[in-house]
């Protein structure tokens, strides 16, 4: 499971806030069983009757306690079973600025005149319109297409 949580934070999905619970019970009961088996296994560890026997009470105390714990864990994973862990949460709204109209300069207006007079002309088959990247061709082109009234 926390390589699937792992993988949804990294597509950008938001996890359940009931998964999120379920795994800080999750970390609580590891940390806090830790302790309390560490210490059963150190005093089963040690020895009886100056080393020769094992500590049966400590050994019966871990055991026991190991049961309890499995019987824990089984609960625990029973309430994690859960269908989905996360989702895609709604992205802020992008404002959009739209581009400035056409603006009617009074250099555009030369070159308007000049490409309308080259239109009228029988003569003329193709007009191009070239310069730079970014002076605005496209936009010059779109707006002499508005003011004769085609799309």
């Amino acid at each position: 499971m926390l390589l699937d949580i792992d993988a949804a934070q990294k597509n950008g999905e938001t996890i359940y806030p009931d998964v999120n619970n379920w795994l800080m019970k999750v970390d609580d009961m590891i940390i806090s069983e830790w302790d309390k088996v560490k210490g059963l296994e150190d005093e089963a560890k040690n020895k009886c009757f100056i080393g020769l026997c094992p500590n049966f009470k400590a050994c019966h105390q871990l055991s026991k306690k190991a049961g309890e714990d499995a019987g824990a864990v089984d609960e625990l994973l029973q309430q994690g079973g859960f269908d989905r862990i996360s989702y895609l949460d709604v992205p802020p709204p992008l404002v959009v600025v739209p581009p400035k109209d056409y603006e009617d300069f009074d250099s555009r207006k030369l070159m308007f005149n000049n490409i309308m007079e080259a239109v009228k002309d029988p003569n003329v088959i193709i007009i191009g319109v070239h310069g730079m990247a970014g002076v605005g061709k496209t936009t010059f082109v779109l707006g002499m297409r508005r003011s004769k009234g085609r799309k």
